[in-house]
């Protein structure tokens, strides 16, 4: 079995929570779940490949008003679960893959935001 190495406290979120990676959202999927030093979240991308580069994340409710923009991360792990080459064009692909996100120095105002969310939306700890 493999050991945890987890610094913080993973928390599922409900419903309606969404990363979108990128200043031009090159990815968006749905959290799996989050804590105060990352997240990870499914993603359907079919046009380029996220980047494991320091980047960022925005985090948001759908039909809430939560929004978080711009934490700073970094891509720590690359899961791919499927492609499905069911198109009319045999090249073009649809991939479904888990993202492991690092969040870098978010500094207090985005942080104390970060806990908001996680004490108002999430279903609890993993």
């Amino acid at each position: 079995m493999a050991r945890e190495q987890r610094r913080n406290e993973r928390y599922q979120v409900r419903n309606g929570a969404y990363a979108a990676f990128g200043r031009e959202y090159t990815g968006v999927g749905k959290i799996n779940d989050i804590s105060l030093g990352g997240l990870s979240f499914v993603s359907i991308n079919h046009v380029a490949e996220l980047s494991s580069n320091d980047a960022v994340i925005t985090i948001y409710l759908a039909g809430n008003g939560f929004y978080l923009p711009d934490l700073p991360c970094r891509v720590v792990h690359r899961t791919p679960l499927q492609e499905y080459k069911e198109f009319h064009n045999a090249s073009e692909s649809i991939k479904i893959t888990i993202y492991g996100v690092e969040f870098g120095d978010l500094g207090e105002r985005k942080k104390e935001r970060l806990k908001v969310f996680l004490e108002s939306y999430t279903a609890g700890r993993e």
